[in-house]
């Protein structure tokens, strides 16, 4: 188990690419304790998709022994229409990093993706 249960002191990062999910669990001081890989396999769906990030964080921290009570914060780059929604039902996280879909011309992100995140905390 890890020297400090202090929630303050552990974030977890998580990357939703393509192809793979890789999530990262860090002391404050931005050490890196604690990693997770799984596949993508986004040709199942949305449902599962989210599913696949929820088990790479949960090893990610599982690799870091300590439990989710012990994360004060955590953060995700996600480009995928319809991820963001899904993502606050099962995280509450600290921020977002958008790589996404939204220009002058394609701007679908304004009826689910932007107004999900106009919450207190984020």
């Amino acid at each position: 188990m890890a020297e400090s249960s202090n929630k303050a002191e552990y974030i977890v990062g998580v990357d939703l690419g393509g192809t793979k999910v890789l999530a990262g669990v860090f002391k404050n001081s931005l050490e890196c304790i604690g990693t997770a890989k799984v596949s993508t396999k986004a040709q199942r769906g949305v449902d599962k998709v989210i599913e696949r990030i929820a088990r790479c964080v949960q090893d990610a921290i599982d690799e870091a022994d300590l439990s989710m009570k012990q994360i004060g914060g955590i953060g995700i780059g996600i480009n995928p229409l319809g991820m963001i929604p899904r993502f606050l039902e099962l995280f509450d996280p600290d921020f977002f990093l958008l790589a996404g879909r939204y220009t002058l011309m394609e701007q679908e992100a304004l009826t689910d993706e932007l107004p999900a995140l106009l919450r207190p905390k984020l």
